[in-house]
Formats: structure tokens, C-alpha cells, sequence
């Protein structure tokens, strides 16, 4: 009688069931997917840490799912084995069955001892083998699973931490507003002080603006670039520095202290207390401009100027901005 090896037989059915390319679970290292850090009190540092974080999550994001691919390669890889050992069975018995047939003197014979003992020797090695690679790919699994437990109990603290960064974000937030809203409060204030304080259109309106353009055709009014002062002023040494504020909008041809008619384009500056008429060159970094203060405010405690609207974006600024203002004199009347 011819045997029939397992190998034989599982090549003739065309099966592997050997074959079950195991799952490799890579180790939820923390290199790879950092732990979660401590959440820190200050706004900068919570907006940074919370892009890190959203960085961490998006990683994770795809390490979860390359674990999910794996937890389920290995739950078909379970079904594809199932299917490859019924199968193999199947042929396996129609192989004993054929060599049987083969060797047997009388077909009409029942089938000797021998010859199904042979049988259930080659199905105990094909379900040996299939049991052992079941293990296998069970193990796998466990593993998938395990991992994607870790990357979830990852992602939940990644998520908490989230949380934690929003919340500080979101109450340093919440402050600033409320100083900015201070902040509009008290340029409010100011405005309102200055309209009951300031002057009325008059019979010398007229006349003082006249005398405020002339002089602001004579001199260099405006920015001033890197060659620095035109001919005929020079500083005088008397140098402030503060917080200045601009103002123009529901002001313009309105009367200012001098008397001369306000324009927010114009290139004025309003002091609490410099004389009318001084020249002030009002610097931010490496912007300068030349101002002539014609006006009363801001009525802020703690801020020095009210800058035109011309002035303040010559200066880069939308709000409250902190400069220097040097004062300067003319060296010859115009």
C-alpha cells in the first residue's frame, strides 16, 4: 500500500496550512508616542504643549490604526486557517480514499483496518499542525488587542491633557478680554472727558488751524526716516516714555485744545500736560514720527499720549503700544 504523507497531501490539495504569517506587534515605546507631560500655567507655554500634544494624537491616531489592521489581519487570518484545515481534511480523506482504491484487490471490500488507521493518522497531523498555527494566530490576537488598550489608555490621557490645555488657553483667553474690555472702558472714559473738555468751533477755530498747517508745511511733520531730522529742529534732551493710545474716529472737525480743527490723518499727538504747541518726535522700535501736540489727553491714568490715527499706524500700532517721545525744538521760527 502506497502512504500518502501529510505534505502529500495538503500539495495535492493545493493548502498550507503551515503557512500563517504571524502578526509582529510593535512595543508601545514611549519614544515613539511620548508620554503625556504635565500641563503648565502659563499661556504660551500651554499653547505650545497643546500643539505638541495634537502632534502626539495625530501619531497615535496612526499607530491605533495600524494596530487595528493588525488585530484584524489576525482574526482572518484565524478564519482563512479554519477554512484551509477543513478543507485540507476533506482532501486528505479523498487522497486515503484513492490509494486505497488503487491497491485493493476488490473494490466491494470493506476498507481494512490498516487503511483507516492510515486516514486517521494523516487527519490527526493536519489537525496537529492546524492547532499549533491556531495558537499562533490566536496569540497574535492577544497581542493586537492588548496593544490597542495601551494606545486607547494612551489616547485618553492624551485627550485629557487636551482638555486641561483648553481650559488654561481658554481662561488666559477669557482675561485678556476682560483687560481689553477694560482697556475700551477706559478709552471711553477718556473720549467723554475730552469731548467736555475740549474746545468749541468758534471764531478762532478759523484762525488756528491757518496757523497749524503753516506750520506743518514748514517743518517735516510725519515719519521720519533714517537721515533722522530735517534742517531747523533739534532735541532738546527731555525724553518721556510710556503707554500711548490713539484716537480719532467721532472726533474729526471737532476743535482740539488749540482750537485748531482735528484730523485723525493729521499728524498730531495729544498730551495730558506738554505744552500746546510742542514738538514731540514719538518713536516704537525703529519707527519714528514727528508730532505736534495740539490737543488735551488720554484722561487714562498710566498712559502719556493719544496719538493720531495717522500716527499710530505710522507706528504699527492698533491699540495701546509703548514708546519714547523726545521733545524737539525749533531752532528758528517759521
Amino acid at each position: 500500500m502506497r502512504a500518502v504523507p501529510l505534505r502529500l497531501a495538503l500539495t495535492l490539495a493545493g493548502l498550507t496550512v503551515a503557512a500563517t504569517g504571524a502578526v509582529v506587534m510593535p512595543a508601545p515605546a514611549g519614544a515613539s508616542v511620548p508620554a503625556p507631560g504635565a500641563a503648565t500655567t502659563s499661556l504660551a507655554q500651554a499653547q505650545a504643549r497643546a500643539g505638541a500634544v495634537d502632534l502626539q494624537i495625530a501619531a497615535l491616531a496612526n499607530r491605533t490604526q495600524a494596530a487595528q489592521a493588525a488585530a484584524l489581519g489576525a482574526d482572518l487570518a484565524e478564519t482563512r486557517l479554519e477554512s484551509a484545515e477543513a478543507e485540507a481534511q476533506a482532501r486528505a480523506g479523498a487522497l486515503m480514499a484513492e490509494a486505497y482504491v488503487d491497491d485493493a484487490p476488490d473494490s466491494d471490500q470493506t476498507v481494512p483496518g490498516p487503511y483507516l488507521d492510515a486516514a486517521q493518522a494523516v487527519t490527526d497531523r493536519i489537525l496537529s499542525a492546524y492547532h499549533v498555527d491556531l495558537s499562533a494566530v490566536r496569540a497574535d490576537q492577544v497581542a493586537a488587542r492588548r496593544y490597542l488598550g495601551t494606545l486607547t489608555e494612551l489616547a485618553d490621557q492624551l485627550a485629557g491633557e487636551r482638555r486641561d490645555l483648553e481650559s488654561i488657553v481658554g481662561a488666559d483667553q477669557a482675561e485678556l478680554a476682560r483687560q481689553e474690555s477694560a482697556d475700551a472702558a477706559a478709552l471711553a472714559r477718556s473720549d467723554q472727558a475730552r469731548r467736555t473738555a475740549g474746545a468749541a468751533l468758534g471764531p478762532i477755530s478759523l484762525a488756528a488751524t491757518r496757523s497749524q498747517a503753516s506750520l506743518m508745511a514748514h517743518y517735516a511733520f510725519g515719519p521720519v526716516g533714517p537721515a533722522g531730522l530735517g534742517a531747523g529742529l533739534q532735541p532738546t534732551g527731555t525724553v518721556l516714555a510710556g503707554v500711548a493710545s490713539w484716537y480719532g474716529p467721532g472726533f474729526d472737525g471737532r476743535a482740539t485744545a488749540t482750537g485748531a480743527v482735528y484730523n485723525e490723518d493729521g499728524w498730531t499727538v495729544a498730551s495730558p500736560d506738554l505744552p500746546l504747541g510742542t514738538f514731540l518726535l514719538v518713536s516704537r522700535g525703529s519707527s519714528s514720527v514727528l508730532l505736534l501736540v495740539n490737543d488735551r489727553g488720554p484722561y487714562v491714568p498710566g498712559r502719556i499720549l493719544d496719538l493720531s490715527h495717522a500716527a499710530a499706524v505710522a507706528l504699527g500700532s492698533s491699540g495701546l503700544v509703548d514708546v519714547t517721545a523726545a521733545v524737539v525744538a525749533p531752532t528758528s521760527q517759521p
